[in-house]
């Protein structure tokens, strides 16, 4: 639901003028112009998830601690329900005059419309004194103060804002904007959770159709080749018939000759009396020369299924075999094999039907896989939230510790004063005894954990199709700090042993691409040139990877180069094929390059390509339109 909010009120828009610009200046707040909201997908509105009641109880408790924590009567999350905003969580605090589930209708100058509008924080020390707010509506219940910033969903469509709100003047309020900062983080990351929720169930639909389909049209394919089997079974027993004319031998041969399956006919002893064009392609064996001669001799594929055919004649009951393994140029493919036994007339044979499958196994494989990729993107986003709870815990508390015993706030003086206790000797043994810089090392450490699991939900995040521009130099970064929290890269200390050497072009513009699957297809590279380099039996002395960015003329390049074991020219040419591998059974589906190329050159339109030799590593080019696929 991408919500646009318009107003012709005065006050709603009255944070646009100078003097309210000046007033937030003034309290150490900036007001910035918001980026434009993204527009709706084809069908409307987006879909949302539902906000589970767990998730609601946790932003409960996020409320009532903010509101306690800053001191005022109300603090809030507040949700668009087009075309009104409603109070969707409450604090539970004394002197609070909102209601959950309250609503009020948009358009009517309220201090959240110009939050969302903007897509940035205000601040409005005292509506009473500001000719800006002196006509807001929520000076009727006494709030005269307000601080409020926007919560929106991973697309930067709006939901709604996280607020305070006090009857009077609280400038200690202000000191606590980092804190809220925090919680509205909390709520947007839960939001980014249930969008990606709602993804994977809905791409778990798309690819059960997907399959249905496949199937339903494997089945009438089989349907349809049955038939043209039965039908040549007539037209066989027809052959003998004098009236038969020439005409109808040439049209069953066409007939036979059209279809897109190997068809073989053979006699009660297994010998070849007839086979149709695609068979003679396939074998490079004309039908002149295959006639008479046993079908396992001219026809090897079909060898190891000798006992079908014979059960067939015996038993006059079709026969069949699925996804049969079979090396063709030594390449690995499958076929069904059907064997339809001949009937009537006192005709004695069989009909052996070989289709190539080889495609659809692979889908199939590529469908399964895709399935797994979900499962790992949904239990990645859950181990995400629960880490985020706790963490935002951590950090909270050390902020208000710092706050509480390291700044002059009037209330720290007061109680001070009360208790007798010197405020300054306080911050003297705090220093002394390092205590601050532990609060500032634990707050240091729970950013840093805070950004690797957002790397990680915006990396397992399922794309919605968006291109954007892009700083290739940002990008490429970004994904090497996202290898280097590789599980598997971590585990063996793969990545740390290796030296990044940057060679960016700082004269190249931003490139109009999709950042995520761009990501993947750098972060593919990164992981299988370090397990290359860190993997063979000599490695060099130090493991290195030179990133490359320069203007190609009217393309972006990019290289990823190793200085590993390099490839032989037989690897080489197979290296994006799908499901090969160089690595041993279990440790690799041979899916990372094939899914990258397709990612570069259909979804982009541009190329991959990659330069190597034994013992002098690899080299990796891309090359992307400036201006994104055309």
């Amino acid at each position: 639901m991408t919500v646009h909010i318009e107003s012709e009120t005065p006050s709603a828009h009255g944070s646009d003028s100078e003097g309210q610009r000046e007033s937030a200046h003034e309290h150490g707040t900036a007001i910035e112009a918001p980026p434009p909201a993204p527009e709706p997908q084809s069908g409307g509105q987006l879909a949302r998830p539902h906000v589970p009641a767990e998730v609601v109880a946790k932003w409960q408790r996020v409320v009532d601690l903010m509101a306690r924590t800053v001191r005022v009567p109300a603090g809030l999350i507040m949700r668009v329900v087009p075309p009104q905003i409603e109070v969707f969580v409450s604090s539970r605090t004394e002197g609070n005059p909102y209601d959950k589930g309250e609503r009020a209708d948009l358009g009517t100058g309220l201090y959240c419309e110009t939050v969302m509008a903007r897509r940035a924080q205000l601040l409005v020390p005292h509506a009473m004194k500001d000719p800006q707010w002196s006509h807001n509506p929520d000076i009727d219940l006494g709030m005269i103060f307000y601080l409020g910033f926007p919560v929106q969903w991973p697309d930067q469509s709006v939901f709604g804002t996280i607020c305070i709100l006090d009857s009077r003047e609280n400038p200690d309020a202000i000191e606590y904007v980092e804190l809220l900062t925090e919680f509205k983080e909390i709520i947007e990351s839960d939001l980014a959770g249930l969008s990606m929720e709602c993804d994977r169930r809905r791409v778990e639909d798309e690819l059960q159709e997907a399959q249905n389909t496949l199937e339903a049209r494997v089945a009438e394919r089989t349907a349809s080749l049955t038939n043209a089997v039965d039908d040549l079974q007539r037209e066989l027993s027809e052959r003998r018939r004098p009236e038969v004319t020439q005409d109808l031998r040439h049209l069953l041969e066409h007939m036979i000759d059209s279809m897109p399956s190997t068809l073989v006919a053979v006699d009660g002893r297994g010998c070849v009396t007839h086979w149709n064009r695609h068979a003679e392609e396939c074998l490079s064996v004309p039908t002149t020369h295959a006639e008479g001669q046993p079908i396992e001799k001219v026809f090897p594929t079909v060898s190891p299924h000798l006992v079908q055919v014979k059960d067939a004649l015996r038993e006059r009951r079709a026969q069949s075999a699925r996804r049969t393994e079979s090396y063709v140029d030594r390449e690995k493919r499958y076929h069904d094999v059907m064997v339809y036994p001949l009937v009537g007339d006192g005709i004695e044979g069989a009909v052996v039907r070989v289709d190539d499958v080889t495609e659809r196994v692979r889908l199939e494989d590529m469908m399964i896989q895709s399935e797994k990729m979900m499962s790992v993107g949904g239990l990645a986003a859950g181990m995400a939230h629960e880490i985020n709870n706790p963490l935002a815990g951590i950090m909270q508390n050390a902020q208000v510790v710092l706050d509480r015993a390291c700044t002059d706030l009037p209330m720290n003086l007061e109680v001070a004063r009360e208790l007798g206790l010197d405020m300054d000797l306080l911050s003297a043994y705090f220093e002394r005894r390092e205590i601050t810089s532990m609060l500032e090392s634990v707050r240091k450490s729970g950013r840093r954990a805070a950004k690797i699991v957002q790397n990680m939900l915006d990396f397992s995040r399922k794309s919605n199709t968006q291109f954007a521009y892009h700083d290739l130099g940002e990008l490429l970064d970004k994904t090497v700090e996202l290898a280097a929290t590789d599980y598997e890269l971590k585990q063996s200390n793969l990545f740390r042993r290796i030296e990044i050497v940057r060679d960016y072009d700082s004269t190249l513009p931003k490139i109009n691409c999709e950042r995520m699957k761009l990501q993947q297809v750098i972060l593919n590279l990164l992981k299988n040139g370090a397990q290359a380099m860190c993997e063979e039996d000599a490695p060099p002395k130090t493991p290195r990877f030179i990133l490359r960015t320069a203007r190609d003329q009217q393309t972006a390049r990019i290289e990823v180069e190793d200085n590993g074991p390099g490839m032989g020219e037989d690897i080489r040419r197979r290296v994006f094929e799908p499901f090969f591998t160089t690595r041993e059974v279990g440790k690799g589906a041979g899916l990372g390059l094939s899914v990258s190329y397709y990612i570069v050159t259909e979804n982009h339109g541009g190329t991959m390509t990659v330069t190597s030799s034994p013992g002098h590593g690899a080299r990796f080019i891309i090359r992307l339109p400036l201006e994104g696929r055309s």
